[in-house]
């Protein structure tokens, strides 16, 4: 997908993923721009496989800037750590 889709695809500059329990952000660089990644998948988490963590993504085109939080309704909880709440400049 990398190589055939997201490389060659000027107007792709993130790409959201998930199906491999963990959360992770990368700035990934073409050769002729960056594109932003995250990961993000849950469902392996007990006791409610999953407990309903969800990545919110706020975009604020004024500041080309991404919010990121990860938020479980199931427990009214944000997370806090630096890989579930980041902000993102882009270009």
């Amino acid at each position: 997908i990398w190589e055939k889709l997201v490389v060659p695809c000027e107007n792709i500059h993130w790409v959201v993923c998930g199906h491999y329990a963990a959360e992770r952000y990368m700035a990934l660089d073409t050769g002729r721009r960056t594109v932003h990644a995250m990961l993000s998948d849950y469902e392996l988490e007990k006791p409610y496989w999953g407990n309903g963590w969800m990545r919110l993504l706020t975009f604020l085109p004024e500041s080309k800037t991404l919010k990121v939080e990860t938020y479980s309704p199931v427990f009214d909880a944000y997370r806090t750590r630096d890989i579930s709440q980041f902000t993102v400049k882009w270009q």
